[in-house]
């Protein structure tokens, strides 16, 4: 070696029993005790790594990766406190001892060390004897860390495997339904809810929503034989309650005590315009009326919830309801309405039902309630499972798969020649909390899957919202980016405009189809504000070189199409690309 404070030992030199050496790194700007230290540490079978101040320490634990490390506290360019900091943030989920070296043995200096990522101390000057004492210490520490990566690695890859085989075994053979639109947001790697969908053989679809005791691995155990069951007796054309009966048996004997099932059950008879629902220990499963915008009906749960005592197929009373074209049914989990933001809020009933009424109103049953819900948790981790679907009470005969398959169904993702359409309205200050582009582009993605253009639909729905935003609801001209420094001056006033936003709103509209050869993206965004001469600015865009106006310019390129209606303050956008083509890839318009 020839750094000079690394003496010239190379550490891939063992000792003469051919064992190779541990590595210390010394930290301090004292060089007496630097040497002092080393000598010992050399007495104790380690390499020794010297530097004279934090940022050559860390310059050295980046080089030499040591084994251990003694940190003094006070030193010149880099102290012993900012230098520990940047080491421990270096070492992720490993672990590296650092021990301080102090004369200083105030509380104040010591809470400050543990503070930065210290492991322990070392009084200045040491003795060989408290030196060799916090070096089999740490030790210690060391090997019931690596015993601990151990395990959880272990614990990791059969992690992996057993969510394979649960994949495969309960989610893998649902059925597609044209229409059922599904959110499950796990609270850990395994989800204690479980969706299931089966059709009969006369057509007849049963869904089955289902959450057990918890959450994580041990919760989610349940649902093999719960499938199993499911789906062989409605294969088979069992009764709702045949079923029920069945599943309720099998978990009595298989669950342990303390566990159980809440759950309900849809039965969607296609030829007689009727639902029959069963829940027992779920929230209230809603008939929703689509055309009239309205509230049908309340199923609240009348049934215990299964795995804890038998019954008989006589005694589960499933509630009928006559339905029309149009109707849904929205069924959900109790981890939704008790799903917390960062103030510890849960997001209740009511606010569950005003999601309801709006997405009745806004012709976006899920999408209203997922944004609603998205928007009042943001960043904050689910404590327990959260489970919702919207299931269509009319299923064409042409949607049953072919006789003898399963279809699998994703996370609200669809066949690539389902046709369907998504809207999300934001008005007032929530222009301010929310960005609608990428919760479209991830709807889409989910529903669409790897065809999608992501980057071509993400460029044009920005551009168009962020217009309609800015120019429409905000007012702020265009003119203002007329030149590079205005730039700041317009996103001053941007800021300040939204912050300050009590009314006004914008509309997306999403309408995806698919033809013989292509798939087709309408994207409709209207706002509140006044409009503009869209007709002159169609015609003369501006030119590439000018601070404005390049976005439409943009659009114009990519899209197939690129209208605008009314006062100018409607847009509408069509782009198109072939069936097949790879995620990212550029669409075809023109």
């Amino acid at each position: 070696m020839n750094d000079p404070l690394f003496g010239g030992v190379d550490r891939v030199l063992g000792s003469s029993d051919d064992v190779p050496l541990r590595l210390a790194l010394v930290v301090d700007d004292d060089e007496v005790s630097r040497m002092m230290l080393k000598s010992m540490l050399n007495a104790n079978d380690y390499q020794v790594v010297e530097a004279e101040n934090g940022e050559q320490g860390v310059e050295q634990f980046d080089r030499y990766q040591p084994d251990i490390v003694f940190m003094d506290v006070l030193m010149p360019v880099m102290d012993g406190l900012e230098a520990t900091q940047q080491i421990k943030a270096r070492l992720g989920n490993s672990f590296v001892p650092v021990i301080f070296l102090t004369a200083l043995g105030d509380d104040e200096t010591l809470g400050r060390c543990v503070s930065a990522g210290g492991d322990d101390f070392l009084s200045k000057p040491s003795t060989p004897a408290a030196l060799r004492s916090k070096i089999i210490a740490v030790g210690r520490i060391q090997r019931l860390y690596k015993e601990l990566r151990v395990l959880n690695d272990e614990r990791q890859r059969e992690a992996e495997v057993a969510e394979q085989v649960f994949n495969r075994v309960v989610a893998a053979d649902n059925v597609a339904v044209v229409g059922l639109q599904t959110l499950m947001h796990p609270a850990s790697t395994f989800s204690g809810d479980v969706l299931l969908t089966a059709y009969r053989p006369d057509g007849d679809l049963y869904v089955f929503l289902g959450d057990f005791t918890g959450h994580g691995l041990v919760a989610s155990i349940g649902s093999l034989p719960l499938a199993d069951t499911f789906r062989a007796m409605a294969g088979k054309g069992f009764s709702g309650s045949e079923i029920l009966q069945q599943i309720n048996n099998k978990l009595c004997h298989s669950l342990p005590t303390g566990m159980f099932l809440c759950g309900c059950l849809v039965w969607i008879c296609s030829e007689e315009n009727r639902i029959s629902v069963w829940n027992g220990g779920m929230p209230d499963v809603w008939l929703l009326d689509t055309k009239r915008k309205q509230v049908k009906h309340h199923f609240p749960s009348i049934h215990p919830p299964m795995g804890i005592q038998a019954f008989q197929a006589e005694e589960l009373v499933l509630d009928r309801f006559d339905v029309e074209a149009g109707d849904r049914v929205l069924i959900s989990s109790d981890g939704v309405v008790e799903a917390r933001n960062f103030r510890a809020e849960q997001f209740g009933d009511q606010r569950f039902e005003r999601a309801i009424q709006q997405g009745l109103q806004n012709d976006d049953l899920f999408g209203s309630v997922k944004t609603s819900l998205e928007l009042f948790c943001g960043v904050t981790e689910p404590a327990d499972d959260i489970s919702m679907v919207e299931i269509p009470c009319s299923i064409a005969r042409s949607s049953l798969p072919p006789e003898g398959k399963s279809t699998s169904v994703g996370q609200t993702r669809l066949s690539q020649s389902t046709a369907w359409k998504w809207q999300l309205e934001l008005t007032g200050s929530a222009l301010n909390e929310a960005d609608p582009v990428p919760m479209a582009i991830g709807q889409l993605q989910d529903m669409v899957g790897p065809s999608l253009p992501r980057q071509a639909i993400f460029t044009v729905l920005s551009e168009l919202y962020v217009n309609a935003l800015d120019h429409g609801v905000l007012g702020l001209e265009s003119t203002l980016k007329s030149s590079a420094e205005g730039f700041s001056h317009y996103y001053d006033e941007r800021e300040s405009r939204l912050a300050n936003l009590s009314d006004g709103f914008v509309c997306i509209k999403l309408s995806y189809s698919v033809g013989a050869e292509k798939c087709y993206l309408e994207m409709r965004i209207e706002d509140s504000g006044p409009g503009f001469n869209y007709v002159n600015w169609v015609d003369d865009p501006g030119d590439e070189t000018s601070h404005s106006g390049r976005g439409i310019l943009l659009v114009n390129t990519l899209c197939d199409s690129l209208r605008y209606y009314s006062v100018g303050n409607h847009v509408e956008a069509i782009l198109s690309w072939a069936r097949g083509t790879n995620d990212g890839e550029t669409a075809t318009g023109n």
